[in-house]
């Protein structure tokens, strides 16, 4: 029987070092380039010298554990030096430039890709309640599957060494896990991940039910032959049968065994139970497993023939995944051996390349490609990919386009909502609420205003501006919204008008009439209802002039309550700048026209510029965000960087200029700013 020598050593930190990276990296791919990779390990060692895991690990220690873990699992030389480098960009002074130039385009790739999944990690808690939706972002915004393998190393490593967490976070971390990060591991297909992401987790979430469960496991006594044997023991004795039985009848397989995974059984007993007792635990029919690997399809049934012939089996649990693979690609004969004393078996039988794609996923399938067919490198590796991708009809879930129909979006607060491909900011809106919907009135898209029939794109963040006296949809939603929800909601409340007013919203600010019906209507009542609509979906308007496309000019981005004026341009209408504009003092084709707002917004996203001394950076830092903070204000967007002198921009929401006003007062007496401007935001 086979040990499994990684579940021995998995908490081995201190035992994996590059060497050992390399062995497995050179097992799996002879031709693997190991100086490249030791020279990743060295350029990563000092860009995170100094730098400490909250354990007091060298910070080294992680990518180094999640390379082993990437080399594994199967994954390339590009995946490994990737996962050396994996936290490069985000925790260290290295830059993307730096890294292309060193490593090539793969590579970053890689690394920037997975410090972009990072933004979608980061909306993870433990009390979400859209995880699927969440996962399948993740899956939809990445575009090479080797970057959702190489976090979910990172997680499994995490998740082995959170001691130094405390105990509530702890809690948290391991729920996040398992109701995040080990069904993402089952959704793309690497059973290595998902087992191992469990019973860790729920030993932190669970500690006396993991250890009962384990003692059971390791102690429990069952009898063969008059003689009492651990499970253990009973999976070798039995594993050398089956190999002995199948042998004897010319078939060659390799024969390995396991004990069922801790929070499998713990979930089997809620399963069946409905209440966790140790005393259940017996009860579970497969504690013991073992797999069966053959060389061939026609083998796979020979086997299963023979050990059918020579012990009993439960009809009830037989499944074959050979005929019918699982949704993510796994194949396999399931049966249920009965032994001596009723002792039963959970029986796998499959093929060696089946064995390591149900184990490992989509890297296995790399890996045997190149193998077959000996090409090297990264390039042979996507391409193999890629083929995969076209060819293998279980691989679906894979594919860029996987959720081609769908689109996966932010609230401010991080929760994602699944909108049809083509869905606008009222489609969102009234996803989130019907009343949110009825009393749209604009829509800021990543921070930026944007008319309400845009299309959304996947990753966007919208943010809802409503008006409290507009409780009734425009007819002219009807026009462009995609999902039925929304559709459903404005028909029902535009019932409820006396009249039926269409209009065409453009650029957050302009209202056309279409179209009156009831032709009883008065002039001056038509009137009114066009000069309501029009303050309804607008917030600026041309002094003398009525229904005139408007555009916020986002060289100065002014907000409700700055002094604005109207730039005619030549071929963008007319565009909304401050008075105080620079650039609109720069222009020289300029036809200028008084200009106000109608109402103010509830909060609005403005753009700061902070200039200060670089000797005192992270202070400035530290004090700038307890002035934001003690005032409450919303950060969406923070970057700062020293040059000559200290640098940052930022972008806030405040609810009125009168604020914005305070917040700039107090940014400037902050010791070492020198200068604080507003400045443009950008998306």
């Amino acid at each position: 029987m086979q040990t499994d020598f990684v579940a021995d050593n998995l908490e081995n930190i201190a035992g994996i070092t590059i060497d050992k990276v390399c062995d497995v990296l050179k097992a799996n791919f002879p031709k693997a380039n190991l100086n490249r990779v030791r020279e990743a390990y060295d350029f990563a060692y000092k860009a995170h010298d100094g730098q400490l895991r909250k354990n007091g690990d060298p910070y080294i220690t992680h990518p180094l554990y999640v390379a082993w873990l990437v080399a594994l699992i199967k994954l390339d030389e590009t995946s490994v030096i990737a996962s050396l480098l994996h936290d490069a960009l985000e925790d260290t002074a290295v830059t993307a430039e730096e890294l292309q130039k060193k490593y090539g385009d793969d590579i970053v790739f890689l690394v920037d890709g997975l410090t972009k999944i990072n933004t979608v990690a980061y909306n993870v808690r433990a009390d979400a309640p859209e995880f699927e939706s969440i996962r399948k972002l993740l899956i939809s915004s990445t575009k090479d599957v080797r970057i959702i393998l190489i976090k979910l190393a990172d997680r499994l490593h995490n998740t082995i060494t959170v001691s130094a967490l405390t105990q509530p976070r702890r809690r948290e971390f391991a729920l996040e896990t398992l109701r995040f990060y080990a069904p993402l591991a089952d959704f793309v297909g690497v059973n290595f991940f998902r087992k191992y992401l469990e019973d860790f987790a729920f030993r932190d979430l669970e500690p006396v039910i993991s250890e009962e469960i384990v003692e059971y496991l390791r102690k429990h006594e069952v009898k063969i032959d008059d003689k009492l044997v651990t499970y253990d023991e009973f999976i070798t004795i039995y594993s050398n049968r089956f190999s002995a039985l199948l042998k004897e009848h010319n078939i060659q397989v390799d024969v390995y065994g396991r004990r069922k995974g801790v929070y499998s059984i713990y979930k089997k007993i809620l399963r069946y139970k409905g209440e966790y007792d140790g005393r259940h635990i017996q009860a579970v029919n497969d504690l013991v497993g073992i797999s069966i690997v053959t060389s061939s399809i026609l083998d796979c049934y020979k086997a299963l023939g023979l050990v059918h012939a020579t012990y009993d089996y439960v009809q009830a649990y037989f499944d074959d995944y050979i005929a019918r693979p699982k949704s993510n690609g796994y194949r396999s004969i399931h049966t249920s051996l009965i032994t001596e004393r009723n002792v039963k078996i959970a029986l796998q039988i499959k093929t060696k390349r089946m064995a390591m794609y149900n184990e490992y996923g989509p890297a296995s399938h790399i890996y045997y490609k190149e193998k077959e067919k000996g090409l090297p490198g990264a390039g042979a590796f996507l391409r193999s990919l890629m083929r995969w991708r076209e060819e293998a009809q279980h691989a679906e879930f894979y594919k860029v386009d996987v959720f081609k129909d769908k689109i996966f979006v932010f609230t401010p607060q991080g929760d994602v909502k699944e909108l049809p491909v083509g869905a606008t900011p009222v489609d969102f809106a009234y996803n989130v609420h019907s009343a949110i919907g009825n009393a749209c009135r604009g829509a800021l898209v990543n921070g930026a205003m944007k008319p309400l029939d845009s299309q959304l794109l996947t990753g966007d963040v919208i943010e809802i501006l409503t008006d409290k006296k507009r409780d009734k949809p425009s007819a002219d939603w009807l026009r462009f919204v995609k999902t039925s929800e929304a559709k459903s909601f404005i028909k029902r409340a535009l019932k409820e008008l006396p009249a039926k007013v269409e209009t065409e919203v453009a650029f957050d600010t302009v209202v056309i009439e279409k179209e009156i019906e009831k032709p009883l209507i008065s002039e001056k009542e038509k009137r009114s209802i066009i000069s309501e609509k029009m303050s309804e979906a607008h917030i600026v308007r041309i002094k003398g002039l009525d229904n005139i496309d408007t555009e916020i000019a986002k060289c100065c981005s002014p907000i409700p309550g700055d002094a604005i004026i109207g730039h005619v341009t030549k071929s963008r209408g007319i565009r909304i700048h401050r008075k105080e504009c620079k650039e609109l003092a720069k222009m020289e084709y300029k036809v200028l026209l008084e200009a106000e707002w109608l109402e103010a917004q509830n909060d609005f996203t403005v753009g700061l510029s902070i200039q200060g001394s670089s000797a005192d950076h992270l202070r400035i830092v530290h004090d700038v965000s307890g002035v934001l903070s003690s005032m409450q204000i919303k950060v969406e967007k923070m970057d700062t960087w020293s040059t000559a002198s200290f640098n940052a921009k930022l972008a806030v929401t405040v609810s009125s200029k009168a604020r914005l006003d305070v917040l700039i007062k107090k940014l400037q007496r902050v010791q070492g700013i020198s200068s604080v401007q507003r400045a443009t935001v950008h998306a």
